[in-house]
């Protein structure tokens, strides 16, 4: 059995990423937040 490979292109991920975004923000969030620590990214006052 022959496996294919498929190359993930950073224009890929950036428009899967916009269009996920776009159709279904609660869920882009939820992914955003899964995935990396925003407080770390945002200061606390």
């Amino acid at each position: 059995m022959v496996k294919h490979f498929y190359q993930l292109s950073l224009s890929d991920t950036y428009r899967d990423c916009e269009e996920v975004l776009q159709n279904n923000k609660p869920k882009f969030l939820e992914l955003l937040s899964k995935h990396m620590d925003l407080s770390s990214l945002i200061p606390a006052p």
